[in-house]
């Protein structure tokens, strides 16, 4: 079950109408209810996946919570983040690990199989989110609930399950231990993201991977131009669809009068590649910060190049993610690097010079990795890179190119303009009828103008 199918539409509606007329407890079984209906309408024994890590996660805070000893207190929570990272590396990994060893078994005369695994949908977020309802039992910054029931949906809260935000218990269990109240401005808020995150999903995004996604797949068809377009094209179509759900799962959330985090912050107006990870994916970034991160000293090359590989990794089982995120890494080291030993006169200041040239400089790299996470492999990003700098211009000019770029300088002055403007403070003050008109056109927009098969979301993969 998507978020743009008519399926979702019957879910979220008959749970909001039913959760408003039920008391406390029944709309926790309610919610309860509703998120394992949603994500076992793939796959049935996803259920068990995610029931089975819930019931492992419940029982291990618990005893780390009661434990008098630290020895004991780090065996239980050893014993959750080995169950946890077990079962994401079965599903995710274990046929990246066939593969890698593969050569040198077959050196030794060893054979090595090729599993038939299904990936469960989410299983990177929700494994991360009960990974740090743990930890910070651990860590004493939360107390365990008893109550299995409100564990078990702050686990598989529907909205959110399959692609986040990332929650944090402390955040997120408190709202649903809370029995909120029918608003009918918290409910009009709520299905206005949701019109803005299918307009994303449905009206953007998709289009931008017809045109675009067929270079990666085929650069050598292509020229210089459009595929130099399509670096620029992709990670902004990557934005609107991952940035769409989350904005349905926001709005999805709140008209059950839970507020989700915020996942993105206008990233494509970031200024270097430090910052880009303060405003793109907010919730694992910030998860890998609080919970990996601190592991590495005070040093650039552990303490930003080894998070942020692993953050490659986390995106999928193959090399080719492994040195995007390599290839992040090493810029944010060198930028932090550069701002603590580089001379006070040769440190960037905001719109001068070096700021600016710096600017340039981490755009264009960053598009120059494009290839590595949107390319089959590896390979594949190697013929892309070779094909750009030897393809030539020839197409240069044409309607759908210039049509493309207009696209991409209207998207990146919104970014900006998001950025250093108080957007929410002008949308709430205009009148209701304006507002209103907006939301209109927003609909129309997202009934006439959506593309007529919709592709999955890019981030159910992970």
């Amino acid at each position: 079950m998507t978020f743009v199918s008519f399926e979702y539409l019957v879910l979220l509606v008959s749970t909001c109408a039913l959760y408003y007329l039920l008391p406390w407890r029944a709309r926790i079984l309610l919610l309860l209810a509703a998120s394992y209906v949603f994500y076992a309408y793939w796959e049935p024994w996803y259920a068990l996946v995610i029931g089975s890590t819930t019931l492992v996660d419940y029982a291990a805070a618990l005893l780390i919570d009661r434990a008098d000893s630290k020895t004991r207190r780090r065996a239980l929570l050893a014993t959750s983040i080995v169950f946890n990272l077990g079962m994401l590396f079965y599903f995710k990994y274990t046929n990246f690990a066939l593969d890698t060893l593969r050569p040198v078994a077959g050196a030794l005369g060893v054979g090595l199989p090729t599993l038939e695994i299904l990936l469960p949908a989410g299983i990177s977020f929700y494994t991360f989110q009960e990974m740090s309802y743990t930890i910070d039992v651990y860590r004493r910054r939360i107390r365990p609930t008893r109550d299995l029931a409100l564990f078990a949906t702050f686990v598989s809260f529907f909205p959110q399950l399959v692609a986040g935000p990332i929650e944090r218990a402390e955040t997120l269990m408190p709202q649903l231990a809370t029995r909120h109240s029918f608003e009918p401005g918290r409910i009009a808020s709520g299905l206005g993201l949701i019109l803005i995150g299918l307009a994303k999903k449905l009206v953007l995004a998709d289009r931008l991977v017809y045109f675009a996604a067929p270079k990666f797949l085929d650069p050598g068809a292509y020229d210089s131009w459009e595929l130099l377009l399509c670096l620029a094209l992709m990670p902004v179509s990557l934005y609107l669809d991952f940035g769409g759900y989350t904005d349905i799962a926001r709005g999805s959330g709140r008209l059950l009068g839970i507020e989700l985090q915020r996942n993105f912050l206008f990233p494509f107006a970031s200024a270097n590649p430090l910052e880009i990870w303060r405003r793109w994916h907010i919730t694992l970034v910030s998860w890998i910060r609080d919970y990996v991160f601190v592991l590495f000293p005070a040093n650039p090359a552990l303490s930003f190049i080894v998070p942020l590989v692993l953050v490659g990794l986390w995106h999928g089982a193959d090399w080719k993610f492994a040195l995007w995120g390599l290839g992040q890494g090493v810029a944010a080291a060198v930028y932090v690097y550069w701002r603590i030993e580089a001379p006070a006169a040769l440190r960037p200041r905001r719109w001068g010079v070096l700021a600016s040239t710096g600017w340039l400089v981490h755009v264009g790299y960053n598009m120059l990795l494009v290839p590595l996470f949107f390319s089959p492999d590896t390979t594949g990003a190697v013929a892309y890179w070779r094909r750009l700098f030897t393809g030539g211009f020839a197409s240069f000019g044409e309607s759908s190119h210039t049509a493309a770029l207009a696209f991409l300088l209207l998207f990146l002055g919104a970014q900006i303009a998001g950025r250093n403007w108080d957007w929410r403070g002008f949308w709430d003050a205009l009148p209701a009828p304006v507002r209103g008109f907006a939301a209109a056109v927003l609909f129309y927009m997202v009934l006439f103008g959506a593309v007529p098969m919709a592709q999955r979301f890019v981030y159910f993969q992970f």
